[in-house]
């Protein structure tokens, strides 16, 4: 019965597409010090504390610092993002992850895949949210997406089911069908909603009904 009723919603967002909060939107803490400018700012990205790294990083994104092209230049924001990438704290490396998605994700592809087996969740799942921005244009981007689907992690596993709904155009996809599918039958029911929204978007339905068959003669 319950794999029917998989398959039912599986076919309904197959044909309908799928909704929820998606998980490219703001998440962190701003502390605003009265008079401080985006230069400011930025010269705390030096501070010693991981505070006040943290604070600069998070005024900085909502003063939209990351899209000024000409303090970009002006300032080696992007420099300095790549060190806090690598900070000796997690939140800072998590907001770090969080904030190179507006900027030319190529240049710091590598720092972010190298983020997805940092030892905090946290950070982990920021740098998950902006791989997966570059998942329709960087196959190795993809690859290392797919190698958390296993992550130790619910809230990683439930993250990057998600991001993969942003690999609709890469030459990937039908790889990430097949493994979308193979992890339907063992996911939880949190998990298994997840799988059924990224596969009615990514996914075809000539492509995910032999396996749905497999799952309702099992149930």
């Amino acid at each position: 019965m319950r794999g029917t009723v998989v398959v039912c919603c599986l076919l309904s967002v197959i044909l309908t597409g799928c909704g929820g909060a998606s998980v490219f939107e703001k998440r962190y803490v701003r502390i605003e010090i009265p008079g401080y400018t985006e230069r400011d700012y930025i010269r705390l990205l030096d501070s010693k504390d991981p505070d006040l790294r943290y604070l600069a990083l998070a005024n900085l994104l909502e003063m939209d610092a990351f899209e000024s092209e000409e303090l970009l230049e002006a300032t080696a924001l992007p420099e300095k993002l790549k060190d806090l990438l690598a900070d000796a704290s997690p939140k800072v490396r998590a907001i770090a992850a969080f904030s190179v998605r507006t900027l030319e994700p190529r240049e710091f592809e590598t720092a972010l895949i190298k983020l997805l087996d940092d030892e905090s969740a946290a950070v982990r799942l920021e740098a998950l949210a902006t791989l997966g921005k570059r998942c329709s244009s960087s196959t190795e981007a993809v690859q290392a997406l797919l190698g958390r689907l296993e992550d130790n992690s619910a809230l990683v596993r439930l993250q990057v089911i998600e991001v993969l709904s942003e690999c609709k155009k890469s030459t990937s996809r039908g790889e990430i069908v097949k493994r979308l599918l193979a992890k339907l039958p063992e996911g939880d029911r949190t998990e298994r909603l997840k799988l059924i929204n990224t596969l009615g978007v990514i996914g075809q339905r000539d492509e995910v009904e032999p396996t749905l068959l497999t799952l309702i003669r099992s149930n």
